[in-house]
């Protein structure tokens, strides 16, 4: 592991430490409002799903944004992926690649072993969901990482609240 990492976090940049995933992460003031720059609680680290999917994609320098559940990574106003790590429904834990439907079976093609029950789509969106609990979750987690630093533009969408509303 590298010993000094920065990954780009809601805005902010986390130094990390050879062993330690602890990024600067907003805590929430009333109202639910974020407040940016706020130290992580310990109590946190643990809803950070798959860490090494952030520490992959730092070279783009993505948005890290938490609700519902998951950890998004936005580029730029594009969604290109969930992280879900909860012991609720476990059979939906693992990395979501966000997409369309035009694009959702050749991009699950990249994945051989994927079964096709992985592949979602619901009107004009489209999800292909790398499942952590199949044996080769981590080889296809860096294969969509892989895609994602390279600009695949079958990987992520516009998010319409970004796109209606400039958040």
């Amino acid at each position: 592991m590298r010993t000094d990492k920065k990954i780009p976090v809601v805005g902010q940049i986390a130094s990390l430490e050879c062993g330690d995933l602890s990024p600067l992460w907003p805590k929430r003031r009333q109202g639910g409002a974020l407040q940016r720059g706020a130290q992580l609680e310990i109590d946190s680290l643990a809803k950070i799903p798959f860490p090494f999917v952030l520490e992959e994609l730092e070279a783009i320098r993505p948005t890290v944004k938490r609700a519902f559940g998951f950890t998004y990574v936005y580029l730029d106003g594009k969604l290109l992926c969930g992280l879900r790590r909860s012991p609720k429904l476990p059979s939906c834990n693992g990395l979501w690649l966000f997409t369309t439907i035009e694009h959702v079976d050749s991009l699950g093609r990249e994945f051989p072993e994927l079964p096709r029950r992985y592949l979602w789509r619901s009107g004009k969106k489209a999800w292909v969901i790398l499942a952590s609990r199949l044996e080769f979750f981590e080889e296809y987690a860096f294969k969509a990482c892989e895609l994602m630093l390279n600009g695949d533009r079958r990987v992520g969408r516009i998010d319409v609240r970004v796109d209606a509303y400039g958040r």
